[in-house]
């Protein structure tokens, strides 16, 4: 955010309703609840926010906290994506979000795989965030071939190699990638 122009910095608050909103942004631009797509044209910059989610199964709570949150943030997507035509969200890299949601909210089924198959929604590829570190090639191969397997029961698999919370990325994660047909 730092090389944005003057007036242009996205400062990060909470509004009533709890979703993020940016108000450094000028108002033309400004759309409500998660920003979807939002493009901002300031000279030869081109800025693109993607609404996603970076999710933690455990981390510093419990996982049955953390679902709970999941829980929230999946129903609310699901509204956005009901109000607004143009919304789109990247629901994390991992399929494992997709099965912990239909654990609590099995009767969501149809309206998340109708989502996902507009591509209004996205998850995968991975079914869990990698160490990418320390397991084997043949570790993250299985890992993505049991997230294509466990999104495609819904819809789509994302073709976007998402990998936000890895501490370093193996060599040869280009050559994984493109053999699951990820960017």
């Amino acid at each position: 955010l730092r090389r944005c122009p003057a007036g242009l910095r996205a400062s990060f608050a909470r509004d009533a309703q709890g979703p993020l909103c940016w108000p450094a942004i000028p108002a033309r631009f400004r759309q409500t609840g998660f920003e979807s797509r939002s493009r901002v044209y300031a000279g030869a910059m081109r800025c693109i926010l993607v609404s996603h989610t970076h999710w933690d199964r455990e981390w510093y709570k419990t996982f049955q906290s953390f679902r709970a949150r999941l829980v929230d943030t999946v129903d609310r997507v699901l509204e956005l994506v009901e109000a607004d035509p143009d919304f789109r969200f990247q629901l994390d890299g991992q399929a494992i979000v997709l099965e912990d949601y239909l654990a609590i909210r099995p009767e969501k089924r149809e309206t998340l795989a109708a989502a996902m198959a507009a591509g209004r929604v996205a998850a995968g590829p991975w079914y869990v965030q990698p160490d990418s570190l320390i397991p084997t090639g043949e570790t993250h191969v299985r890992n993505l071939l049991e997230g294509r397997r466990v999104t495609e029961t819904l819809g789509p698999c994302s073709r976007i190699a998402y990998t936000p919370d890895s501490f370093g990325h193996p060599a040869q994660f280009p050559q994984l990638f493109a053999k699951a047909a990820a960017e």
